[in-house]
């Protein structure tokens, strides 16, 4: 079984019987009768125009859905062609733009309008483009607001939603149409109802339609005012009695009343035919083409021998018409007692189809407030959805500021760290610069330090080599050692320096660097041989000899040392690089002799610098 919420309640108001059928959609495109229901509205004789009607119509709308349980939510509404304006025109095909083209049916509309503007609903609809004569052929509908605004208020207290309001003509030719009416040849539907009826013309695709007050309603009243008797009387009695008249050679009824009343609808009939004649002719002047069948729906249509009537005098053939050929049947119904009513559903069944796929009319007649609430609820969808998007759009530039800020933020943190880290690298750096630098400075110093003092132990020993004015090395002195000192060696009671050049130790720092180490002395030692003098040489006596030497060798040795002193005291003076050997600095010299054979002694002598070399 269909979805509940997929069903629709289609109502066709009339002006004698509501009907309200109820159709599901168990797929796309498909229709199926669910439930059905009809109830008259038991105005009798009462005008159209007296208020009272239509609180009997609400009336019965409200009894025929209470009574009969209708679950659908959605309605389609029909209204009696007798209630409505229904004009065709044709306007010339200026333009293609359908836009335009409505705006041009529009005021055509209000030209032919016969009310006011503000009190009515209409819509129009194209109906065909004539290429020949470069026309549009189109057709508007216009109802009063206040009646269509009544019916939607009725469903709404029934709580129901109005989804479309239309005329009854419209909803009848789109069940035709579907159910293949005039698809290959030019048709005609009848629609012989309570107090109007309605002809309308299907031709593959044309429609045109006509409303006469010719129906029923008529034919109690001259039953009523021929047996002077009330209207319900006369309704009685024409559905006891009712058949049209044969006319003609026919035998009569025995019964007179029958008779009569036969002969009154025949009459009525009768005029119903010359409208529908006159009708004939203005559709077939406006370029229709004849019509070749008669199809009969509408409550007055049942009436014994009405397809008879008409086919004798429109010379063509007459059949009821079932709009339920194209629509399922659910089980639950019974189909033997819709056959007997299925031509008073034509109305509903085409509302059902306006529901369930593209119809070839659809027209709205909606109350204007209504419409563009309407309008308004089909736009609410794209306003939430206007409304995301300006929020979601909102969003993406918040977050886009947000992001930039957050992407900077965290550039601006990863640049001040790289910048602390350059800081601390550059500082590092420069230290370390300097660090270099004042290496680089020691290595300089020391480096001209190593490259001044390179040569200078072979200055130092060239000098005493080369000599001075050409004087040499005394003879008789033989170098042993010649070594660098830092200090002279002072007597061990004394608080000397010691040969590393560090001072006292009351005056030094514990805590203070170490100087460099200095040489300030140079420390000769050696050998001087002591000459025998040149008497005693060659003398042969060795006892002589022997005798000279144990008596006067040390008075001859110091003699003859103390002359190598001074020719060495002056040699190294004049060597230029020894400080004076003054008397005042004679300390500085020491000298000491040890004898260790005849005429052989050694010596020590310390010389100041006058430049003292780094070590």
């Amino acid at each position: 079984m269909a979805l509940k919420d997929t069903r629709v309640l289609c109502v066709d108001i009339g002006s004698d019987s509501v009907k309200a059928a109820e159709f599901s959609q168990p797929r796309v495109g498909s229709v199926r009768l669910e439930k059905y229901a009809r109830m008259e509205n038991g105005l009798g004789d009462v005008s159209a125009d007296d208020p009272d009607v239509k609180v009997k119509i609400l009336e019965t709308i409200r009894n025929l859905i209470l009574a009969n349980g209708f679950l659908a939510k959605n309605v389609y509404l029909s209204i009696s062609g007798q209630n409505a304006f229904i004009r065709f025109v044709k306007v010339p095909a200026m333009t293609d733009d359908p836009e335009k083209i409505q705006r041009l049916l529009e005021f055509e509309a209000k030209q032919n309008i016969p009310f006011d503007e503000q009190e009515i609903a209409y819509d129009s609809q194209i109906i065909c483009t004539d290429t020949e004569n470069a026309q549009v052929e189109a057709m508007f509908a216009i109802v009063k607001s206040s009646d269509a605004e009544t019916y939607m208020k009725c469903m709404e207290g029934l709580k129901k939603k109005v989804k479309n309001v239309e005329i009854a003509a419209t909803a009848s030719y789109n069940a035709c149409n579907f159910n293949g009416v005039g698809a290959e040849q030019c048709e005609m539907v009848l629609n012989i109802g309570g107090r109007s009826s309605t002809l309308i013309f299907i031709d593959q695709g044309k429609f045109f339609v006509r409303t006469f007050l010719t129906a029923g309603h008529a034919i109690t009243q001259q039953i009523s005012k021929e047996f002077n008797i009330s209207y319900d009387e006369a309704e009685e009695l024409k559905i006891r009695h009712g058949f049209v008249g044969l006319g003609g050679a026919y035998e009569e009824p025995e019964s007179v009343v029958a008779s009569t009343v036969s002969k009154i609808i025949r009459n009525v009939m009768t005029r119903l035919h010359g409208e529908i004649i006159r009708t004939i002719n203005v559709y077939r002047a406006g370029g229709g083409r004849k019509p070749e069948k008669l199809y009969l729906t509408g409550g007055s249509s049942v009436m014994t021998y009405t397809p008879h009537f008409f086919t004798e005098k429109l010379h063509i053939p007459v059949e009821y018409f079932n709009p339920f050929q194209v629509v399922a049947v659910a089980p639950s119904v019974n189909k033997e007692e819709l056959a007997t009513v299925a031509h008073l559903f034509t109305e509903v069944v085409g509302l059902a189809m306006r529901n369930a796929v593209v119809c070839p009319v659809e027209i709205s007649l909606l109350p204007p407030e209504r419409k563009l609430n309407a309008e308004m609820r089909k736009k609410v969808p794209f306003f939430y959805g206007s409304c995301f998007v300006l929020l979601f759009c909102i969003f993406i530039i918040y977050w886009s500021f947000w992001k930039q800020e957050h992407d900077e933020s965290s550039i601006r943190d990863t640049l001040a760290m790289q910048s602390d880290n350059v800081k601390k690298e550059t500082e590092r750096v420069q230290k370390a610069h300097g660090e270099l630098k004042a290496l680089e400075a020691e290595y300089v110093v020391a480096s001209n330090g190593l490259v001044a003092n390179r040569d200078k132990w072979y200055t130092i020993l060239s000098a005493i080599e080369s000599g001075v004015n050409g004087k040499k090395i005394p003879d008789g002195v033989w170098f042993t050692s010649i070594k660098g000192i830092e200090a002279l060696p002072v007597d061990k009671n004394s608080q000397a320096v010691s040969q590393a050049g560090n001072l006292p130790a009351a005056n030094q720092n514990n805590n203070a660097p170490a100087a460099p180490a200095k040489i300030n002395y140079i420390e000769f030692k050696g050998y001087i041989i002591v000459r025998q003098p040149a008497d005693q040489k060659n003398s042969g006596d060795d006892k002589t000899a022997k005798n000279v030497r144990n008596d006067g060798s040390r008075d001859n040795r110091d003699l003859e040392r103390s002359r190598i002193h001074n020719e060495l005291l002056d040699y190294l003076e004049k060597c230029g690089i020894f400080e004076p050997f003054t008397d005042q600095d004679e300390h500085r010299l020491n000298m000491h002799y040890e004898d260790i054979g005849h005429n052989i002694a050694t010596f020590t002598i310390e010389a100041k610098l006058k430049a003292p070399v780094e070590k």
